[in-house]
């Protein structure tokens, strides 16, 4: 019977009947590996959001470098007039300048005759590790159904 009252105090974590005014702890070669897994859970929860972090910048630095192509490829072609021969620069000074406010740099700017620009941007993040980002983009006038995009 005393085996019964000793089972039924250690299941409901009562003090060891056996040892007056100590509670049962249990586990004895197993103390402390509840630490240890909860620091290697946690030390694998760190890693992989450094790593989902570090992909998300990433992945907004190349977003941010495509709005600035597209945007500066925009108004490039915006500025010219079809049919006429551009001026030197025309189109890319006014890219330049839009892609300065969206803190970006253009690598290469081109402009065609029939009002087609070209323009290769660069983003760099600040922080700890200098990353860059470049994007391309084309804008030229619109097409009428039936008219084809002119290689370039």
């Amino acid at each position: 019977m005393a085996d019964v009252t000793q089972r039924r105090a250690r299941k409901r974590g009562c003090r060891d009947p056996d040892r007056p005014g100590r509670v049962s702890r249990g586990g004895g070669a197993e103390r402390g590996s509840a630490t240890v897994v909860a620091i290697g859970v946690i030390a694998v929860m760190v890693v992989l959001a450094t790593g989902v972090l570090t992909f998300a910048r990433a992945v907004a630095l190349a977003h941010r470098a495509q709005a600035a192509a597209d945007l500066a490829a925009l108004s490039a072609a915006s500025s010219l007039t079809p049919g006429l021969t551009p001026s030197p620069g025309s189109g890319c000074d006014r890219a330049r300048d839009i892609a300065q406010a969206n803190d970006a740099t253009i690598v290469v700017c081109s402009v065609t005759a029939d009002g087609y620009a070209v323009v290769r941007a660069r983003v760099s993040d600040p922080g700890p590790w200098q990353w860059t980002s470049e994007a391309s983009a084309r804008a030229g006038p619109s097409l009428t159904p039936g008219q084809r995009v002119p290689d370039g």
